[in-house]
Formats: C-alpha cells, sequence, structure tokens
C-alpha cells in the first residue's frame, strides 16, 4: 500500500510542477495583462473560452473517456497500438468538420457572444484554436495514461515558455491586445502537438480498424453530457453574468476566477492525471483498490485544505498586489468561496471512481447533469441579488449536491466507502480558521493582519493534531518525517561549519 501511495504521490508532484510553473507564469504576467488589457478584454477571452470549450465537448470526451478507461483493458492488451491511431483519425475528422462549421458562423457568434459583429477576426483565430485543442488534448492524455510524467512535464514547459514569449512581445511590442493570448494559446497548442507526435507515432498502428472504437465509445459517448455540464459548472455563470450585467462585469469575475483556480491547477488536476492510471491499474484487487482511494482521499483533502486557507485568508493582498487596474480589485471576495468549489471538485474526482469502475457512464453523466441544472437555476436567482458573490455561491452549492450524488452512487454500486467522519473533521477545522482570520486580522495595519493570517494558516496541521484527527500509526509516520528533516538539516549545517 505505502509503495503504490508513494508512487501516487510522485507521479501528482511531477504533474504538480506543471501547474505550478504555469500559474507562477501567469501571476508574473498579471501586472503586464491588467496594464495592456482592461476587463472587456478579459470578459471576450472568458466567454469564447467556454464557446469553444462547449464545442469541444462534443469531440474530446468520447475519444478521451474511452483512451482512459480501456487504455489497460485486458480485452485491448493485443490491439492497443490500433485502437490508438483509430480514435486519433476519428477524433481529427471531426475536429476539422467542425471548425469548418464554426468559421460558417463566425458573423453570428461574434454578434450573439461578443455583442460586437466587428470582432469577426477573434473568431477566425479560434477556428485553428478548434482543431488543435481536441488534438493537444488526445495526445497529453496518452501521456498521463502511459506514465510518461517527465516527457509531459518537459512538453508542457516548452508550451509555457514559447507561448509566454510571444505573449510579452505581442502585447507590448506588437500592440495586439487582446489577439496576443489569443494567438499565443493557439501557438501554445500547436507547439504541444508537434512535441507529442514522436511518442503518438511509437504507440500507434496505421491500421483502420473501426471495430476497435465500438466499446470505446460506446463507454465514452455518454461523457459528452460530462463534458458540456462541466463547462457549464464551471464557467456557464459568465454567460447569465453577461445577460444580467455586462462584458466588463464577466472580465472581473473572470479574472478573479482564475486566481481560485489555483486549487485546481496546483492540487485539483496534478492528482486527477495520477489518480486515474494508478487507480485502474489495480482494478483486479478491488479490497486494496477501496482501501488505497479512500485513504489518499483523506490525504488529498488534509493537503487541499490548507491551500484553501493560504489562498482564501490572503486573496484581497493577492488581488491588490497584482492587479495594476482597481478595476479587479472588487471581485476578491468570491476567490474564497471558488477556492473551496475547486477543493471539492478534486475531492470529488476520488468520490467518482465507483462509477468509473463500474463503467456507469450514463450514472456519472446523470450527476453532473443535475448538479448544473440547480446551477444555472441558482444563477438566475442570485445573481441579479448578489452579483458575482451570487455566481460563486451558486458554483460552490451545485458542486455540494455533485459530490453527494457521487459518493452515493460509488457506495451503492461499487461499495466504494469514505472516511466520511475524517473528512468532516477537516472542514470543520478549515473553516473555523478562516472565520477567525476575517474576525482577527480585519484592522487597517497590513503587517499586523499578514502576521495573524500566517500565526492562523500555521496553526492548521497543530489543531489536526490536538483535535485527535491522526491514528496513532499516522503519528509515529510523521514523527518520522519530522525527525528525519530536522536530523538532515543538521547534518548539513554541519558539513557546512566544516
Amino acid at each position: 500500500m505505502l509503495s503504490k501511495i508513494k508512487r501516487l504521490f510522485y507521479l501528482s508532484s511531477i504533474y504538480s510542477i506543471e501547474s505550478i510553473l504555469e500559474k507562477s507564469l501567469y501571476f508574473f504576467l498579471i501586472p503586464v495583462y491588467t496594464t495592456f488589457l482592461s476587463p472587456e478584454d478579459f470578459g471576450i477571452i472568458g466567454l469564447m473560452s467556454i464557446t469553444i470549450g462547449l464545442i469541444t465537448k462534443a469531440v474530446t470526451p468520447p475519444i478521451n473517456s474511452g483512451l482512459i478507461r480501456f487504455y489497460y483493458s485486458t480485452e485491448y492488451f493485443n490491439k492497443q497500438k490500433k485502437f490508438i491511431f483509430n480514435s486519433f483519425l476519428f477524433l481529427t475528422t471531426q475536429c476539422i468538420i467542425f471548425s469548418l462549421i464554426l468559421y460558417s458562423l463566425k458573423n453570428t457568434i461574434a454578434g450573439s457572444v461578443l455583442n460586437d459583429g466587428k470582432l469577426v477576426h477573434i473568431i477566425e483565430v479560434y477556428c485553428a484554436i478548434l482543431f488543435f485543442q481536441p488534438v493537444s488534448s488526445f495526445f497529453t492524455t496518452l501521456l498521463r495514461m502511459a506514465e510518461k510524467a517527465k516527457y509531459l512535464l518537459f512538453v508542457s514547459c516548452v508550451r509555457l515558455f514559447v507561448s509566454m514569449l510571444f505573449i510579452l512581445y505581442a502585447l507590448i511590442y506588437m500592440k495586439l491586445g487582446v489577439l496576443a493570448l489569443i494567438y499565443g494559446n493557439r501557438l501554445g497548442l500547436i507547439i504541444v502537438c508537434i512535441l507529442a507526435l514522436p511518442f503518438f507515432l511509437k504507440s500507434a498502428e496505421f491500421k483502420i480498424d473501426p471495430g476497435t472504437l465500438g466499446p470505446p465509445l460506446q463507454y465514452g459517448y455518454p461523457f459528452i453530457i460530462q463534458g458540456f455540464a462541466l463547462i457549464l459548472i464551471h464557467s456557464g455563470d459568465q454567460y447569465i453574468l453577461k445577460f444580467f450585467t455586462s462584458v466588463a462585469v464577466v472580465g472581473i469575475y473572470s479574472f478573479n476566477y482564475k486566481i481560485a483556480d489555483i486549487m485546481k491547477f496546483m492540487l485539483v488536476l496534478p492528482f486527477k492525471k495520477a489518480l486515474q492510471p494508478a487507480v485502474l491499474r489495480q482494478e483486479k484487487n478491488p479490497e486494496f483498490l477501496k482501501s488505497f482511494v479512500s485513504r489518499n482521499c483523506t490525504y488529498f483533502y488534509i493537503i487541499g485544505m490548507l491551500l484553501c486557507l493560504i489562498l482564501s485568508v490572503f486573496s484581497r493582498e493577492i488581488v491588490q498586489l497584482m492587479a495594476r487596474r482597481e478595476e479587479f480589485w472588487a471581485g476578491w471576495i468570491i476567490i474564497p468561496v471558488i477556492a473551496y468549489a475547486n477543493l471539492l471538485h478534486g475531492l470529488g474526482q476520488f468520490f467518482n471512481n465507483g462509477l468509473i469502475l463500474m463503467k456507469k457512464s450514463y450514472h456519472i453523466s446523470a450527476n453532473i447533469l443535475i448538479a448544473v441544472i440547480v446551477n444555472i437555476g441558482l444563477n438566475i436567482a442570485l445573481i441579479p441579488i448578489w452579483g458575482i458573490m451570487g455566481a460563486a455561491i451558486a458554483t460552490l452549492i451545485s458542486y455540494i449536491i455533485w459530490n453527494v450524488l457521487r459518493l452515493y452512487f460509488s457506495g451503492k454500486l461499487y461499495g466504494l466507502y469514505f472516511e466520511i467522519k475524517r473528512l468532516g473533521h477537516i472542514t470543520i477545522i478549515g473553516a473555523g480558521l478562516f472565520i477567525l482570520s476575517i474576525l482577527a486580522a480585519g484592522t487597517e495595519s497590513f503587517f499586523y493582519n499578514a502576521i495573524i493570517k500566517t500565526l492562523l494558516i500555521l496553526s492548521y496541521p497543530m489543531a489536526l493534531f490536538i483535535t485527535g484527527f491522526f491514528t496513532l500509526k499516522e503519528k509515529f509516520y510523521l514523527m518520522d518525517i519530522i525527525v528525519n528533516a530536522v536530523t538532515a538539516c543538521l547534518s548539513g549545517q554541519r558539513r557546512r561549519m566544516r
């Protein structure tokens, strides 16, 4: 068990480097972005990202979900390479068709989504993105399932640095405005496709065999509903915000939402990428698998709550420090809510495993569809009253409902149960410390507030320890880690003194 847990955390740590690097570069560029781009520009990017995301969800989920589920399947052991090639061929054909459809509707989309028919040129660029985004997603999924974490990290690093350098040049010297980010996004996707292509060529057998796609597509097509619903539950509130407010308000919301997404990029996505192959590898040993998923879910939540606390407690300071324009500052209030919603989304990746292992794709899609209906209803009800905060609260409530459904069906259909009392224990400690930070750090002194908030965050592990959260075995394991760390530090100091 311990070796499997270490392997999971090792892969997660490599994937997290990619996410941390991406978010670090984004934070580094925030002052530049907010100097050259207005809230309206952020609104345009946000609305078009949702639109393209919805279209790609008609293409990507059947292929990627099938690849993930059947990559290690015994029935595909001898035809894996043909399966990979035929999946790619099917995907690229659909991408070409949908890109041509988008191009033919460019005037309509510019007027209806962006409220400006003069922005047709932006839609034209997104036609290329619509092709390369699903293809790059397929390649990265293939690398992830093969557990080529280091190579995937290399690909991602090259993509990030080249696209970021281009964006800086296009913003500062070419004065392209919002187009700089869109062109940079397109360039990054092309780089991923080029760098991942050699591994695909080695992994694929160039032989057309539609029969290999039958079971994967049958499993994957219900995920189209999930794909649409996932986009809507994550970003659909921006459409509703645009209806009730303006593109500028959408931009403020989108900007602060991206800061809250640090939770997703630094923790949720790395764990998700490492968890799926690790779980499916253990499918033949269900009792071990159940214990493995349940225990790692608790450990994930411990780490996630700490990161969520840091982000939530310092949300105002982060926004005021990074955003050059004061128009963006008002949106900091949504960051704690969205950050915790993202943490719940990560928790749901563990809850969902029972349904994945039972191949209950219809249940998976139905669960998120219910959550989306709740989300849309709450957005319509709350946005006119509370604006962007109403949208954030609607997102949080819908994630809670989604997790309850996944938790229930994983237990009922697969017998996968979780340490609910311990998860509740972590939630109470985290919520208590966040409330204390609001009450105790409400002065005008920046330094006093920073000290109080830092002390409260540092007290998080101690609060878990004192309140009896950890088992005796976990306490001994933690003490070993601390002793080894202290010993390593002392020995290093002695070597330096010599």
